[in-house]
């Protein structure tokens, strides 16, 4: 919403638009006679010198805060190098012990 709404105001009026968006929306953007301003607080204070035209569009909230992919993978590497690295000397260990057995049955 938009408060006050459209009315009339004398010129050098100073009125103050509170732009208050619903639950789970932001303010996407505010243009005062077609050229973007920026809220203060959620507001935006105007003189009145002529017929002024005020249009605000919203967007969804996102629910969490964006992260940008930084490219650092070591929380995952590191664990993912011990696993595999467990993995290859168990697999020695067994081919070990299964060759060992194989030599004892002949």
């Amino acid at each position: 919403t938009v408060t006050p709404g459209s009315g009339e105001y004398d010129e050098g009026a100073n009125v103050t638009f509170t732009v208050t968006p619903d639950e789970g929306y932001t303010v996407d953007k505010v243009t005062v006679n077609g050229k973007e301003v920026t809220l203060t607080d959620g507001k935006y204070m105007l003189t009145v010198t002529e017929a002024t035209q005020i249009k605000v569009t919203f967007k969804a909230a996102s629910s969490t805060p964006e992260t940008p992919d930084t490219g650092d993978y070591t929380s995952m590497l590191i664990p993912g190098l011990v696993t595999l690295m467990a993995a290859l000397i168990l697999t020695g260990i067994y081919l070990s012990v299964y060759r060992n057995r194989k030599k004892d049955q002949f």
